[in-house]
């Protein structure tokens, strides 16, 4: 863990590696780290295949939910919108519990409007705005929703949503 620690990600990878060969206990540990490491130097990929180890092989590890969100987040960035949704779903509908599901459901409205599926993109972003009302990403969906807007060439009704989701939209741009 020292060379993750230290963002020392080749040798950090290697020792993962290592450890697994060697049959290690915690290898869903080992996979997960694994994985990380590899997302750091953006090598999705390397990435999916771990985090797809964590969740084929750990159905009950304490890995295996924030590996179902990390998959997903991995797709993302390298824009496997398809993929990335799937996974975002299952954190959304069967961990709602979990810290993750309000990333993902954020995540999922950002996919549809980089898709330019903007009645999809607001729907979530409605619905992240409703249910995480004292969240990062409450105020994350705010300001993409005006983006939303503006795709849509549609800036005045973004002030009304505001306006009835009761949020003060004195301090943003709607110029």
């Amino acid at each position: 863990d020292n060379y993750y620690l230290l963002k020392e990600d080749n040798q950090a990878i290697f020792n993962y590696e290592s450890a697994i060969e060697l049959g290690v206990e915690n290898a869903d540990y080992a996979y997960y780290q694994m994985a990380r490491s590899f997302g750091y130097k953006s090598e999705y990929e390397n990435q999916i295949g771990a985090l797809k180890k964590v969740i084929e092989k750990y159905p009950n590890s304490i890995y295996h939910v924030p590996a179902v969100y990390e998959l997903g987040d991995s797709y993302l960035k390298a824009e496997d919108y398809v993929n990335a949704l799937f996974y975002f779903k299952e954190i959304v509908e069967e961990h709602p519990e979990n810290g993750n599901a309000r990333k993902a459901l954020y995540n999922t409205g950002l996919i549809y409007f980089r898709q330019a599926k903007y009645k999809f993109a607001e729907d979530i972003f409605n619905q992240v705005v409703d249910d995480y009302p004292n969240s990062e990403e409450k105020n994350s969906a705010v300001s993409a929703m005006q983006d939303v807007y503006i795709a849509q060439d549609k800036l005045t009704q973004y002030a009304k949503w505001l306006n009835s989701k009761g949020i003060d939209h004195s301090t943003t741009d709607l110029d």
